[in-house]
């Protein structure tokens, strides 16, 4: 939404992380980039949509009856453990992830997504189960194809 019109009232270009200029009219600014709340719905719905693409791709992933609820949770706990926990798995397997030129990474998302599933499972009752190790593989390489795809397709004004 570069260059739109649109009302900054929740602590102006500070706590927004965009880049403003003032617009024509008094109390309105052009937005340059995204809002940080804009980009973090949109990482959340790229999010959902992988790991609903995953539960419905992958055979050995069961969701059961409520399947929106286990993927929205799923997804949210995958999103704040993408965000705090996996840049520190990553550096602790940084010597593994060197020698097997980067293939290791699959190893650390699919713990994370297991992480994910595991969380919801427990604390939101919510059925998320895998039949096997390579489900949550799969799993994880759906996760990873289709969260690339739609980064690309919906660009992050970074």
């Amino acid at each position: 939404m570069p260059g739109a019109l649109v009302q900054c009232g929740y602590g102006g270009p500070e706590s927004s992380g965009t880049e403003l200029e003032y617009g024509f009219r008094p109390g309105t600014v052009r937005v340059k980039r995204r809002c940080a709340l804009v980009s973090l719905m949109i990482r959340f719905a790229v999010t959902a949509i992988s790991v609903a693409a995953a539960a419905y791709l992958v055979p050995g992933i069961d969701v059961g009856d409520n399947a929106a609820k286990a993927v929205i949770l799923t997804a949210i706990i995958l999103g704040v453990i993408n965000a705090f926990i996996r840049p520190v798995l990553k550096l602790l397997s940084l010597p593994l992830i060197l020698v097997t030129m980067g293939l290791f990474i699959l190893v650390v998302n699919a713990i994370c997504f297991y992480g994910a599933a595991w969380f919801s499972r427990t604390i939101f009752d919510v059925r998320f189960n895998f039949d096997s190790i390579w489900a949550i593989l799969f799993g994880a390489i759906v996760i990873s194809i289709v969260s690339t795809v739609l980064n690309w397709v919906i660009p992050d004004d970074k």
